[in-house]
């Protein structure tokens, strides 16, 4: 669990991930926790994503997110299909976004020139986690991507699947942020 900067960060427990999207302020990084979840990408891949990675020029979700490699920590494309609830979350922040036709970023700065800054999104972060009264639990913006890969590994998901989603090119790379909890230890334990 990550103290003080230090560590792994958590994955979400139970109805966490909600508690905090629900506290934070702002559509835009709503919208970047949201899609880093449901794509398992970490928040500064999503936070320089393209208006034209994500929305057709006619304003239709793509089927699949493209990461394009100028903003992925391995220099490679990478796309991620679209689940159908960040679909429908997308759509809605089109829609309140009338801007973002005439944007480059799906996330602009304040000049909209450029991203959105890194430590904007966090700052927005750790606001929404005093907010829901997450203190303590080690949640990070890194979370949401290692909370989506957990998950998957979880559900039984083919490592090379997770790490064609993610992006990792090593098993040992994919194995950091796959959490074990103790139970799922004790379970194994039982089996025999």
């Amino acid at each position: 669990m990550k103290k003080n900067g230090r560590g792994k960060a958590s994955v979400f427990e139970a109805n966490d991930f909600h508690k905090l999207i629900d506290a934070t302020v702002g559509e835009n990084h709503k919208m970047i926790f949201q899609l880093a979840y449901w794509t398992g990408a970490r928040v500064g891949e999503v936070r320089r994503l393209p208006v034209v990675s994500v929305f057709g020029s006619d304003g239709k979700v793509e089927p699949m997110i493209t990461f394009w490699s100028e903003i992925t920590k391995n220099q490679e494309n990478r796309q991620v299909p679209v689940h159908g609830t960040l679909k429908s979350l997308l759509e809605r922040y089109w829609l309140m976004t009338p801007g973002l036709v005439n944007q480059f970023y799906l996330f602009p700065g304040q000049s909209g020139n450029e991203a959105i800054q890194f430590q904007s999104v966090d700052d927005a972060f750790r606001r929404a986690i005093i907010k829901a009264e997450l203190i303590g639990k080690g949640y990070s913006c890194h979370s949401m991507r290692r909370s989506a890969i957990t998950k998957m590994h979880n559900c039984g998901i083919a490592t090379g699947i997770i790490m064609q989603v993610s992006g990792h090119k090593s098993l040992s790379s994919l194995q950091h942020y796959l959490h074990v909890s103790d139970e799922q230890v004790r379970g194994a334990i039982a089996t025999l």
